[in-house]
């Protein structure tokens, strides 16, 4: 009995020990855990730099202009720094700007999509003419890699005829003055007119014509 006591004892201290490196392997996996939860929390949160209150205000400007109409770079610059406009100071404005770009709330070639789909709501163009008015300064501003890809989307989506686009300008020019056939042709084909093709406007004249 005294031999077999201390070997209990023994037996004892190494379950003891044992247990208590599980349990330290345990806290540390879950405090691993808690650490990467953290981690990704953290990494999936949008970009919340600190802002002036200058900053902020540009910035909300900025989203309300964006989600309530469509905006080149460009024109979005103008209209938030204009004395028409919203009238910040162009710091301010381009660092809004570039935080709707860094969270990815804008896209530009979307955003001419939309200017062109309006352009064609409201009015009569050429392909040549709604691309010289996306990409105009006085117009829209957008580049012209933004602007002929959206025209390519809007075609792609059988968004527009142009054919028919030109019998609706060929109407309004007739409704507003009087035209022979040729006049009305070349003022259809005209670079400083409409800008649609010789195809195109020949469909026009002679539809209106019939």
């Amino acid at each position: 009995m005294k031999k077999i006591i201390p070997i209990i004892i023994i037996v004892l201290i190494v379950i003891i020990i044992a247990i208590s490196c599980g349990s330290g392997d345990d806290e540390e996996k879950a405090t691993n855990t808690d650490t990467n939860t953290t981690t990704t929390e953290e990494a999936t949160e949008p970009d919340k730099p600190e802002m002036t209150m200058a900053q902020e205000n540009a910035y909300g400007s900025a989203k309300d202009y964006i989600d309530n109409g469509a905006f080149s770079k460009q024109g979005l610059l103008q209209q938030l720094t204009s004395e028409y406009g919203e009238g910040y100071e162009k710091k301010d404005a381009r660092f809004a700007i570039k935080l709707l770009e860094k969270n990815r709330e804008v896209n530009w070639k979307e955003e001419a999509a939309e200017s062109a789909r309006e352009y064609l709501d409201n009015g009569a163009f050429s392909k040549q003419g709604l691309l010289q008015q996306l990409t105009s300064d006085s117009g829209e501003g957008f580049t012209e890699k933004q602007a002929r890809y959206a025209i390519k989307l809007i075609e792609k989506n059988g968004e527009v005829n142009w054919k028919e686009e030109a019998v609706e300008s060929a109407r309004e020019y007739l409704d507003n003055d009087s035209f022979s056939k040729q006049g009305l042709f070349e003022q259809l084909t005209s670079e400083y007119g409409e800008g649609f093709t010789e195809k195109q406007a020949r469909y026009a004249v002679e539809k209106v014509y019939k």
